[in-house]
C-alpha cells in the first residue's frame, strides 16, 4: 500500500539525511530505528484514517448528486476518483494485515478482511514458553528471557576453537586490498545505497 504514494520516498530520503547531519553515519541500526519511527508517523498521517475518508467524500458526493447541478459533474468525477483509490487502499490494506489469497479469487469484502486480521493478530502472539527446566513462563519479562537465553544458547558454541587450521589449507584467492574491504565496518551510506 505504501508503494502506490510518491510522498514515501521523500520521507525515507529526508530522514536519512537528517540522521546523517546529526552524526548517525556509523550507526545504521539508529538510522533505521529513525526511520522506522518517521514511517509509522506517516502511515498515521496518510493511511491512518481510511475509513473516515471514504465516508466524508461518500457523504459529500451525495450532496452533490442530491443537487442535480451540472457544475458540479467535475467536482463529482474527482470525488469518485478519490474514492475509489481510498477504497483501493483499504482493499490492500486488508488484504496485507489478512494475509489471505482471497482477493485474488474475487472476494471484496472488507468486513471479511477486517476479522481475518483480527483473528490473526491473536494468534500471532506468545503467550507461554518453557523454560530449560521444564517449567511454563508466562509473564513477559521471563519471556525475553527465555527466549535470549535459548537463542545464546542455540548459536554459540560450548567448545570454541580456532578456524585458522581449517582457513590455512584454502587457496586465498583474495587479495589484501579485497579483504580488508571486506573486514572494514559497514557504513550507513552502503546502507542507504542498498535500501534505495
Amino acid at each position: 500500500m505504501w508503494l502506490r504514494e510518491e510522498s514515501i520516498h521523500r520521507v525515507i530520503t529526508n530522514t536519512w539525511a537528517s540522521c546523517l547531519a546529526n552524526g548517525l553515519e556509523h550507526d545504521p541500526c539508529a538510522i533505521l530505528k529513525e526511520c522506522a519511527t518517521k514511517l509509522s508517523e506517516w502511515n498515521k498521517v496518510s493511511f491512518g484514517h481510511v475509513q473516515r475518508s471514504i465516508k466524508s467524500k461518500k457523504r459529500a458526493l451525495e450532496v452533490f448528486q442530491s443537487r442535480f447541478d451540472p457544475s458540479t459533474w467535475e467536482e463529482q468525477r474527482v470525488l469518485r476518483e478519490e474514492i475509489k483509490e481510498l477504497l483501493t487502499r483499504e482493499e490492500i490494506m486488508w488484504k496485507q494485515r489478512s494475509r489471505v489469497q482471497w482477493l485474488r479469487e474475487g472476494d471484496k469484502n472488507t468486513r471479511f478482511f477486517h476479522s481475518r486480521a483480527s483473528n490473526q493478530r491473536e494468534h500471532n502472539n506468545i503467550l507461554r514458553l518453557k523454560d530449560e527446566d521444564g517449567r511454563w513462563v508466562e509473564n513477559e519479562e521471563d519471556l525475553c528471557t527465555v527466549s535470549v537465553k535459548y537463542l545464546s544458547n542455540l548459536f554459540s558454541s560450548s567448545s570454541p576453537q580456532s578456524c585458522s587450521s581449517v582457513v590455512e589449507d584454502i587457496d586465498q584467492s583474495l587479495t589484501d586490498n579485497d579483504r580488508v574491504a571486506l573486514e572494514r565496518q559497514v557504513t550507513s551510506t552502503e546502507v542507504h545505497e542498498a535500501l534505495m
